[in-house]
Protein backbone atom coordinates (compact mmCIF):
# COMPACT_ATOMS: atom_id res chain seq x y z
CA UNK A 1 0.00 0.00 0.00
CA UNK A 2 1.58 3.49 -0.72
CA UNK A 3 4.06 2.11 -3.81
CA UNK A 4 5.06 4.14 -6.29
CA UNK A 5 3.22 2.47 -9.51
CA UNK A 6 2.79 3.30 -13.71
CA UNK A 7 0.04 2.13 -15.84
CA UNK A 8 0.62 1.73 -19.15
CA UNK A 9 -1.39 1.35 -22.14
CA UNK A 10 -3.49 2.56 -24.97
CA UNK A 11 -5.54 5.51 -23.48
CA UNK A 12 -8.67 6.49 -25.01
CA UNK A 13 -8.28 4.36 -27.69
CA UNK A 14 -6.21 6.98 -29.43
CA UNK A 15 -2.97 7.60 -27.80
CA UNK A 16 -0.50 4.02 -27.84
CA UNK A 17 2.04 2.94 -25.15
CA UNK A 18 0.52 6.07 -22.94
CA UNK A 19 2.12 6.40 -19.18
CA UNK A 20 0.53 7.82 -15.92
CA UNK A 21 1.80 7.00 -12.78
CA UNK A 22 0.40 6.94 -8.92
CA UNK A 23 0.68 4.92 -6.20
CA UNK A 24 -1.34 1.73 -5.11
CA UNK A 25 -4.41 3.13 -2.93
CA UNK A 26 -6.00 0.16 -1.98
CA UNK A 27 -5.99 -3.67 -2.23
CA UNK A 28 -8.21 -6.36 -1.86
CA UNK A 29 -10.99 -4.23 -3.67
CA UNK A 30 -14.23 -5.89 -4.43
CA UNK A 31 -16.48 -4.09 -7.67
CA UNK A 32 -19.02 -4.49 -9.97
CA UNK A 33 -17.87 -3.49 -13.48
CA UNK A 34 -19.43 -3.12 -16.18
CA UNK A 35 -18.85 -2.66 -20.22
CA UNK A 36 -21.69 0.10 -20.60
CA UNK A 37 -23.36 -2.08 -22.86
CA UNK A 38 -25.77 -3.32 -19.80
CA UNK A 39 -23.53 -6.18 -18.62
CA UNK A 40 -21.47 -6.40 -15.35
CA UNK A 41 -19.68 -8.83 -13.81
CA UNK A 42 -17.95 -9.00 -10.42
CA UNK A 43 -14.28 -8.31 -9.76
CA UNK A 44 -12.76 -9.16 -6.20
CA UNK A 45 -9.26 -8.86 -4.74
CA UNK A 46 -8.64 -6.07 -7.19
CA UNK A 47 -5.70 -3.73 -7.11
CA UNK A 48 -6.59 0.25 -6.42
CA UNK A 49 -4.92 2.50 -7.64
CA UNK A 50 -4.80 6.51 -8.38
CA UNK A 51 -2.72 6.29 -11.68
CA UNK A 52 -4.75 7.51 -14.19
CA UNK A 53 -7.06 4.79 -16.57
CA UNK A 54 -8.65 5.55 -19.23
CA UNK A 55 -10.80 3.67 -21.68
CA UNK A 56 -8.54 1.79 -23.67
CA UNK A 57 -6.27 1.04 -20.79
CA UNK A 58 -7.50 -2.07 -19.73
CA UNK A 59 -5.13 -5.22 -20.42
CA UNK A 60 -1.79 -2.70 -19.91
CA UNK A 61 0.15 -3.40 -17.56
CA UNK A 62 0.57 -1.93 -14.13
CA UNK A 63 4.21 -1.74 -13.38
CA UNK A 64 6.43 -0.77 -10.31
CA UNK A 65 9.58 1.09 -10.04
CA UNK A 66 11.97 -1.63 -10.68
CA UNK A 67 9.80 -2.27 -14.06
CA UNK A 68 8.01 -5.51 -12.25
CA UNK A 69 4.63 -6.90 -13.58
CA UNK A 70 1.90 -5.07 -10.37
CA UNK A 71 -1.27 -6.20 -11.74
CA UNK A 72 -3.16 -5.58 -15.56
CA UNK A 73 -4.92 -2.68 -15.99
CA UNK A 74 -9.06 -3.77 -15.77
CA UNK A 75 -11.77 -0.77 -14.69
CA UNK A 76 -12.04 2.59 -13.61
CA UNK A 77 -14.88 4.58 -10.96
CA UNK A 78 -16.86 6.45 -13.17
CA UNK A 79 -19.53 7.97 -11.20
CA UNK A 80 -21.92 6.57 -13.50
CA UNK A 81 -21.77 9.36 -16.56
CA UNK A 82 -18.51 9.98 -17.76
CA UNK A 83 -16.17 7.71 -18.96
CA UNK A 84 -13.21 9.44 -18.41
CA UNK A 85 -10.32 8.75 -15.29
CA UNK A 86 -11.40 10.23 -11.96
CA UNK A 87 -8.62 8.97 -10.36
CA UNK A 88 -9.73 6.12 -8.92
CA UNK A 89 -8.58 2.64 -10.84
CA UNK A 90 -8.88 -0.90 -10.65
CA UNK A 91 -5.99 -3.92 -11.51
CA UNK A 92 -6.03 -7.30 -11.50
CA UNK A 93 -3.01 -8.61 -9.37
CA UNK A 94 -0.22 -10.27 -11.27
CA UNK A 95 -0.55 -13.11 -9.00
CA UNK A 96 -4.05 -13.86 -10.17
CA UNK A 97 -2.92 -13.43 -13.94
CA UNK A 98 -0.15 -15.62 -13.73
CA UNK A 99 -2.33 -18.33 -13.05
CA UNK A 100 -4.86 -17.66 -14.98
CA UNK A 101 -2.08 -17.37 -17.83
CA UNK A 102 -0.79 -20.69 -16.59
CA UNK A 103 -3.94 -22.81 -17.20
CA UNK A 104 -5.19 -21.21 -20.81
CA UNK A 105 -1.41 -22.05 -21.59
CA UNK A 106 -1.54 -25.99 -20.86
CA UNK A 107 -5.52 -26.59 -20.45
CA UNK A 108 -7.32 -24.05 -22.89
CA UNK A 109 -9.06 -23.09 -20.17
CA UNK A 110 -9.39 -21.71 -16.87
CA UNK A 111 -9.50 -23.66 -13.72
CA UNK A 112 -10.93 -22.71 -10.38
CA UNK A 113 -10.94 -24.81 -6.99
CA UNK A 114 -14.47 -25.33 -5.19
CA UNK A 115 -15.10 -25.34 -1.38
CA UNK A 116 -18.57 -25.61 -1.27
CA UNK A 117 -20.34 -23.17 1.08
CA UNK A 118 -22.27 -20.18 1.40
CA UNK A 119 -20.78 -17.54 3.37
CA UNK A 120 -21.45 -13.92 4.62
CA UNK A 121 -19.89 -11.47 6.73
CA UNK A 122 -19.88 -11.33 10.15
CA UNK A 123 -21.31 -7.89 11.81
CA UNK A 124 -21.23 -6.72 15.34
CA UNK A 125 -24.47 -8.79 16.67
CA UNK A 126 -23.43 -11.90 15.15
CA UNK A 127 -19.90 -11.76 16.42
CA UNK A 128 -21.61 -11.13 20.01
CA UNK A 129 -23.43 -13.50 20.05
CA UNK A 130 -21.39 -16.57 18.89
CA UNK A 131 -18.68 -14.85 21.46
CA UNK A 132 -16.06 -13.90 19.55
CA UNK A 133 -13.80 -11.38 19.61
CA UNK A 134 -13.21 -9.54 16.55
CA UNK A 135 -15.64 -9.66 13.04
CA UNK A 136 -12.82 -11.31 11.19
CA UNK A 137 -13.89 -14.28 9.28
CA UNK A 138 -16.67 -15.96 7.05
CA UNK A 139 -20.06 -17.04 8.75
CA UNK A 140 -21.04 -20.38 6.95
CA UNK A 141 -25.18 -20.43 6.60
CA UNK A 142 -24.80 -23.45 4.62
CA UNK A 143 -22.77 -26.39 3.54
CA UNK A 144 -23.12 -28.08 0.14
CA UNK A 145 -24.09 -31.71 -0.12
CA UNK A 146 -20.87 -33.70 -1.06
CA UNK A 147 -18.84 -30.62 -1.45
CA UNK A 148 -15.22 -30.92 -0.13
CA UNK A 149 -15.81 -28.73 2.73
CA UNK A 150 -19.12 -31.25 3.90
CA UNK A 151 -16.45 -34.32 3.57
CA UNK A 152 -13.78 -32.35 5.76
CA UNK A 153 -16.62 -31.54 8.45
CA UNK A 154 -17.23 -27.53 7.84
CA UNK A 155 -20.87 -27.36 9.84
CA UNK A 156 -23.40 -24.40 9.56
CA UNK A 157 -23.03 -21.47 11.82
CA UNK A 158 -19.12 -22.12 12.00
CA UNK A 159 -16.76 -18.87 11.51
CA UNK A 160 -13.67 -19.85 8.99
CA UNK A 161 -11.00 -17.80 10.63
CA UNK A 162 -8.28 -19.70 8.76
CA UNK A 163 -7.64 -20.93 5.69
CA UNK A 164 -4.22 -22.52 4.04
CA UNK A 165 -2.13 -20.72 7.12
CA UNK A 166 -3.39 -17.34 5.88
CA UNK A 167 -6.09 -15.33 8.11
CA UNK A 168 -9.23 -14.63 6.52
CA UNK A 169 -10.92 -10.87 7.00
CA UNK A 170 -13.79 -11.52 5.20
CA UNK A 171 -15.88 -13.86 2.66
CA UNK A 172 -14.32 -12.49 -0.23
CA UNK A 173 -10.63 -12.80 1.16
CA UNK A 174 -11.54 -16.27 1.64
CA UNK A 175 -13.17 -16.98 -1.77
CA UNK A 176 -10.09 -15.61 -3.26
CA UNK A 177 -8.00 -17.49 -1.47
CA UNK A 178 -9.23 -20.75 -2.35
CA UNK A 179 -10.28 -19.41 -6.37
CA UNK A 180 -6.39 -18.95 -6.96
CA UNK A 181 -5.81 -22.80 -5.57
CA UNK A 182 -5.21 -25.20 -7.91
CA UNK A 183 -7.78 -28.32 -7.71
CA UNK A 184 -6.77 -31.43 -5.51
CA UNK A 185 -4.78 -28.74 -2.98
CA UNK A 186 -5.09 -30.24 0.91
CA UNK A 187 -5.48 -26.91 3.25
CA UNK A 188 -5.62 -26.93 6.72
CA UNK A 189 -9.01 -24.77 7.95
CA UNK A 190 -9.46 -23.35 11.23
CA UNK A 191 -13.10 -22.80 12.04
CA UNK A 192 -14.97 -21.12 15.26
CA UNK A 193 -16.91 -23.85 16.43
CA UNK A 194 -19.83 -22.97 19.72
CA UNK A 195 -17.10 -20.94 21.62
CA UNK A 196 -13.35 -22.85 20.36
CA UNK A 197 -11.57 -23.71 17.69
CA UNK A 198 -11.47 -26.73 15.83
CA UNK A 199 -8.93 -27.82 12.93
CA UNK A 200 -10.00 -29.28 10.05
CA UNK A 201 -8.33 -30.68 6.53
CA UNK A 202 -9.92 -29.68 3.31
CA UNK A 203 -8.95 -30.80 -0.28
CA UNK A 204 -10.33 -28.74 -2.87
CA UNK A 205 -12.06 -29.97 -5.85
CA UNK A 206 -12.43 -28.40 -9.33
CA UNK A 207 -15.54 -26.15 -9.80
CA UNK A 208 -17.49 -27.51 -12.08
CA UNK A 209 -20.42 -25.43 -13.77
CA UNK A 210 -23.24 -25.38 -11.94
CA UNK A 211 -21.88 -25.70 -8.77
CA UNK A 212 -21.57 -23.14 -5.76
CA UNK A 213 -18.39 -21.38 -4.55
CA UNK A 214 -18.19 -20.80 -2.00
CA UNK A 215 -24.21 -24.09 -1.86
CA UNK A 216 -44.61 -33.61 11.27
CA UNK A 217 -47.06 -33.52 13.78
CA UNK A 218 -49.33 -30.02 14.18
CA UNK A 219 -48.19 -28.22 17.36
CA UNK A 220 -49.41 -24.36 18.08
CA UNK A 221 -47.09 -21.69 17.05
CA UNK A 222 -45.06 -19.21 19.37
CA UNK A 223 -44.36 -15.74 18.92
CA UNK A 224 -41.16 -14.50 19.42
CA UNK A 225 -40.05 -10.79 18.94
CA UNK A 226 -42.56 -10.39 15.68
CA UNK A 227 -42.15 -13.89 14.99
CA UNK A 228 -44.66 -16.62 14.51
CA UNK A 229 -42.78 -19.98 14.25
CA UNK A 230 -44.66 -23.21 13.95
CA UNK A 231 -43.71 -26.94 13.45
CA UNK A 232 -43.70 -28.07 9.95
CA UNK A 233 -46.27 -30.27 9.01
CA UNK A 234 -48.11 -31.77 5.83
CA UNK A 235 -50.27 -28.40 5.03
CA UNK A 236 -47.92 -26.31 5.80
CA UNK A 237 -45.27 -28.42 3.56
CA UNK A 238 -47.38 -28.10 0.84
CA UNK A 239 -48.45 -23.72 1.63
CA UNK A 240 -45.16 -23.05 2.01
CA UNK A 241 -43.69 -25.85 -0.90
CA UNK A 242 -41.61 -27.22 1.68
CA UNK A 243 -39.24 -30.74 1.23
CA UNK A 244 -38.43 -32.82 4.29
CA UNK A 245 -34.47 -32.08 4.51
CA UNK A 246 -35.69 -27.81 4.73
CA UNK A 247 -36.03 -28.15 8.35
CA UNK A 248 -38.60 -28.47 11.02
CA UNK A 249 -39.45 -24.89 11.88
CA UNK A 250 -41.02 -22.36 9.58
CA UNK A 251 -42.15 -18.57 9.83
CA UNK A 252 -45.60 -18.61 9.33
CA UNK A 253 -46.21 -14.49 10.30
CA UNK A 254 -43.98 -11.46 10.76
CA UNK A 255 -45.37 -8.38 12.72
CA UNK A 256 -45.12 -5.25 10.43
CA UNK A 257 -42.57 -2.62 11.48
CA UNK A 258 -40.94 -5.25 13.74
CA UNK A 259 -36.83 -5.69 13.58
CA UNK A 260 -37.47 -8.83 12.08
CA UNK A 261 -39.60 -7.61 8.94
CA UNK A 262 -36.84 -4.70 8.68
CA UNK A 263 -34.29 -7.47 8.32
CA UNK A 264 -35.95 -8.81 5.41
CA UNK A 265 -37.31 -12.13 7.28
CA UNK A 266 -40.99 -13.30 5.35
CA UNK A 267 -43.65 -16.18 6.13
CA UNK A 268 -42.39 -18.75 5.33
CA UNK A 269 -38.67 -18.36 5.79
CA UNK A 270 -37.48 -21.80 7.68
CA UNK A 271 -35.60 -21.56 10.70
CA UNK A 272 -32.75 -24.11 10.47
CA UNK A 273 -30.41 -23.52 13.83
CA UNK A 274 -30.51 -21.18 16.84
CA UNK A 275 -27.14 -19.80 17.09
CA UNK A 276 -24.67 -22.70 15.76
CA UNK A 277 -27.39 -25.60 16.90
CA UNK A 278 -29.88 -27.33 15.07
CA UNK A 279 -33.46 -26.89 16.38
CA UNK A 280 -35.48 -29.83 15.48
CA UNK A 281 -39.27 -28.80 17.32
CA UNK A 282 -41.08 -25.91 19.09
CA UNK A 283 -40.11 -26.99 22.34
CA UNK A 284 -36.08 -27.20 21.31
CA UNK A 285 -36.41 -23.83 19.58
CA UNK A 286 -38.14 -22.51 22.88
CA UNK A 287 -35.58 -23.52 25.55
CA UNK A 288 -32.83 -22.27 23.37
CA UNK A 289 -34.35 -18.66 22.66
CA UNK A 290 -34.69 -18.76 26.17
CA UNK A 291 -31.08 -19.31 26.76
CA UNK A 292 -30.29 -16.43 24.21
CA UNK A 293 -31.99 -13.70 26.34
CA UNK A 294 -28.81 -13.75 28.71
CA UNK A 295 -26.78 -12.82 25.39
CA UNK A 296 -29.18 -9.84 24.48
CA UNK A 297 -30.16 -11.27 20.63
CA UNK A 298 -31.09 -14.37 18.90
CA UNK A 299 -29.07 -15.66 16.08
CA UNK A 300 -31.00 -17.51 14.04
CA UNK A 301 -29.88 -19.56 10.16
CA UNK A 302 -32.80 -18.45 8.05
CA UNK A 303 -33.56 -21.02 4.61
CA UNK A 304 -35.46 -18.59 2.39
CA UNK A 305 -37.57 -19.62 -0.29
CA UNK A 306 -35.08 -19.03 -2.99
CA UNK A 307 -33.14 -22.13 -1.48
CA UNK A 308 -30.19 -19.47 0.02
CA UNK A 309 -29.51 -19.41 3.99
CA UNK A 310 -28.39 -16.57 5.90
CA UNK A 311 -27.96 -15.87 9.82
CA UNK A 312 -29.96 -12.78 11.08
CA UNK A 313 -29.45 -11.47 14.38
CA UNK A 314 -32.75 -10.31 16.33
CA UNK A 315 -31.94 -8.17 19.75
CA UNK A 316 -34.02 -8.20 23.07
Amino acid sequence: LGQSVVAIGNALGEFSNSVSTGIVSGLSRSIVAGSGMGDTELLENVIQTDAAINPGNSGGALLNMRGELVGINTAIATGGYERGNRGVGFAIPSNMAERIMSDLIDKGYVTRSWLGVYIQPLDDDASKALEMDSRDGALVTQVVDDSPAEIAGVEEGDVIVRFDNRNITDPSNLRNIVSLMPPGTKSEVIVFRNGSRKVLNVILKELKDGKTVASRNSSSGATILGLEVKEINSSLKQKYNIEDADGKLVIVRVEPGSEAAEKGLMEGDIIKRVGTQQVRSLKEFKKKEKASRAKGSLLLLIKKKDGSSLFVTLNY
